[in-house]
């Protein structure tokens, strides 16, 4: 395997780690948000299956993709796409990037759940996550200027 997130074992025998976490996107349509041309996602990680996804309360786990459920869409289930696999855990992941998604630092605008799995995938897999998933960060980013 020749990306970067996979390593190998040489005919020295170096201490190697395989990339066999298996990762994947979990998207869900929010309710509620209606700017008309505008479609409002809700994005989190899935490892191994267990769930990783950021709210004012900081990056959470869960194994059922609690945070997907949303009351005002109540037949609503999630897309799950697979992005790959990596050498990292789901908890190394969260190790890594808790000092970035402190609780009290969530801005719907500016730094959301889209942003978190974006970092998260990118760390994960070196993979970014599809832009039309980050549109509201974009959105922020433009009413910055003005």
């Amino acid at each position: 395997c020749e990306r970067w997130c996979c390593t190998r074992t040489s005919a020295m025998g170096s201490n190697t780690k395989a990339a066999n976490n298996k990762v994947q996107l979990a998207v869900s349509v929010l309710g509620g948000v209606q700017i008309p041309g505008f479609t409002a996602y809700h994005s989190s990680v899935m490892v191994n299956g267990e769930e990783f996804f950021f709210s004012d309360a900081g990056i959470s786990a869960d194994s059922n993709l609690s945070s997907h459920k949303n009351p005002q869409m109540p037949n609503n289930v999630p897309t799950i796409i697979d992005m790959g696999f990596s050498q990292y855990s789901g908890s190394q992941m969260r190790a890594a990037l808790e000092r970035y998604f402190r609780p009290g630092t969530y801005d719907l605008l500016r730094k959301n759940c889209n942003s978190f799995s974006d970092t998260a995938m990118f760390y994960l897999t070196h993979k970014r996550i599809d832009s039309k998933y980050r549109a509201m960060e974009k959105m922020g980013a433009q009413m910055q200027g003005m």
